[in-house]
């Protein structure tokens, strides 16, 4: 007998930490810190320049969630804040201790409280004067010691707990959280919790509405943090769309193949989300947790490869990455990442890594790996520690992926399933981006740019026809750099097909835009398809496109 009265199942939604770690990785990671937070920085600053560039009202920053220095300075207030004296005060005792930097003098330590407790308008109307070059030498000395990093992570700790409290705890009360999926609910958590660290005032408008019920989808929420200003350098909108990148990530993550070794490893890193960095080594219960924790935060730090990565190793197939040296042939610069079935290995732009081979982890040195090309697409990745070369993994295009591959809405640009930005269309912005990215000429925001606009072209020019290569030119004589998109359907033989954009035009056109643009032209190819069937069953030819051949 049926019960009509039986209620559906409650939808699980996200556990307290997936959502710390949204907040400490896609916030923190991708949109703010990077692969460098133990030191100061400011926000918008150009650190080869003697003075100091900042976004908007931003000060000195340090932390994964970078915390704001001015934001959290009230000398004057009895019982406020005062971030900076913490700071300074934890350095000359660590200086005291370890003897490894000189203590400051009175003066000194003073100085540099009032300096780090400035706000950027303060900044601004300074001339841009940083820090006194040897005090923030000193400063960074201390932040990247152990004692600063447990000193650091501790405020990170501090501020992620803030934003659960203060942002989160009111959102997922809302009815617009409680009634999405958990790949929306990520996606609101990472907004939210990005805009309420960069400005607690500006958030409290959008946090009200969504209390009372006045957006009725992530979308609207978004709009709603794009709309705040109307400034055409939007650092607010600018900290959305690099929280959402990193989202992305975790979603991916989360949706992962249990195949997939990602899968257990991103398990694992829930556990303690805000694991203290320094401690790794020490958790008997997550004995590969330095590779697992580091490889994690590495695609977080590294976004643009980390969709494809992921994509790769749930398919149990190949994908690789990656920047060689001009001047030693084989031999890498920059980040890294390598897959192979179900083994991988992944390094940062310092050329610390790991490698998951044969179900071990083990770490790695970018300078010991060398990559060689055995031709026909194939690649080896060797390693040499003295005892001659390695392979570690061969990366084979030609190999059948060991499971099938799925098509996941988490994979979409916007989050809503808009026709033509899904799976297929991440993956390439991610092939390209990873290239743009690991050539190093180009800002994160400029390889975004770049990207979207070369994956608008190439469907433009050749609907139908996959991604198959990405090369960047030679500059021109007037300085161009032109950026490609190939498709060999014949293989090597030809014909070949390409399409290409001028770099500098290309970086100055925001993603947003080429992503609206990208999912117009897959619904316009899409009914053209659909009409070129309809005249096919009537006994008419279709007509024929296709991309600009080279030869």
């Amino acid at each position: 007998m049926t019960d009509n009265n039986q209620q559906p199942a409650a939808r699980r939604g996200l556990t307290d930490n997936e959502i710390r770690a949204t907040i400490y990785f896609a916030v923190g990671v991708t949109s703010e810190s990077g692969e460098t937070p133990f030191r100061l920085a400011v926000a918008g600053d150009n650190p080869r320049t003697p003075r100091i560039e900042v976004a908007a009202n931003s000060g000195y920053t340090f932390g994964t969630v970078q915390i704001d220095l001015g934001q959290h300075y009230q000398p004057s207030v009895r019982g406020g804040e005062n971030v900076p004296a913490d700071l300074v005060n934890a350095y000359q005792a660590w200086a005291r201790q370890s003897r490894q930097a000189a203590v400051l003098t009175p003066a000194e330590a003073a100085e540099a409280i009032s300096d780090l407790g400035r706000q950027g308008h303060e900044i601004n109307r300074q001339g841009g004067t940083d820090l006194d070059p040897d005090v923030r030498r000193r400063l960074n000395g201390f932040l990247a010691s152990d004692a600063g990093v447990t000193w650091g992570h501790n405020r990170d700790v501090a501020q992620v707990e803030k934003l659960m409290d203060n942002a989160i705890e009111p959102l997922r009360r809302s009815q617009l959280y409680r009634n999405a999926s958990e790949d929306d609910q990520v996606r609101l958590v990472a907004m939210v919790a990005k805009v309420y660290n960069q400005n607690e005032n500006e958030a409290g408008p959008i946090l009200n509405t969504i209390a009372r019920g006045g957006y009725r989808g992530v979308d609207q929420v978004s709009n709603a943090i794009g709309a705040i200003s109307s400034s055409r350098t939007d650092y607010l909108e600018e900290g959305r769309d690099k929280a959402l990148q990193g989202a992305r990530v975790v979603n991916a993550l989360r949706n992962s193949h249990p195949g997939n070794p990602l899968h257990a490893a991103w398990d694992n890193v829930l556990d303690n989300p805000l694991v203290r960095p320094n401690r790794l080594d020490r958790d008997p219960q997550h004995p590969n947790l330095p590779g697992e924790y580091g490889t994690v935060r590495r695609l977080f730090a590294n976004y643009q490869q980390a969709l494809p990565f992921i994509d790769a190793l749930d398919r149990g197939g190949s994908y690789q990455q990656a920047q060689l040296s001009r001047e030693q042939p084989g031999r890498f610069v920059s980040n890294g990442v390598y897959a192979s079935g179900n083994n991988f290995v992944t390094w940062d732009t310092r050329g610390n890594g790991h490698a998951y081979l044969n179900g071990g982890w083990s770490a790695v040195d970018r300078d010991d790996l060398q990559r060689v090309n055995r031709g026909n697409g194939v690649i080896d990745l060797n390693m040499d520690r003295g005892g001659g070369p390695k392979c570690l993994l061969t990366v084979d295009p030609r190999m059948p992926a060991l499971r099938p591959g799925q098509r996941r809405a988490d994979l979409s640009l916007d989050g809503d399933g808009a026709p033509g930005v899904g799976h297929v269309e991440q993956a390439a912005l991610g092939r390209i981006n990873g290239v743009l990215a690991a050539d190093g000429r180009w800002t994160p925001e400029q390889c975004d740019n770049i990207s979207a606009q070369l994956l608008c072209r190439h469907r433009l020019d050749s609907p139908g026809l996959a991604l198959e290569r990405v090369a960047i030119g030679h500059p021109t004589a007037t300085g161009e750099v032109h950026v490609f998109a190939m498709h060999s359907p014949s293989g090597e033989r030809g014909p070949h097909f390409y399409s290409h954009v001028e770099a500098g035009q290309a970086a100055r056109v925001p993603a947003s835009q080429s992503y609206e643009q990208l999912a117009q032209i897959g619904a316009q190819q899409s009914q053209q398809q659909s009409q070129q069937q309809t005249q096919g069953q009537g006994g008419q030819d279709a007509p024929s496109r296709g991309g600009h051949r080279m030869g």
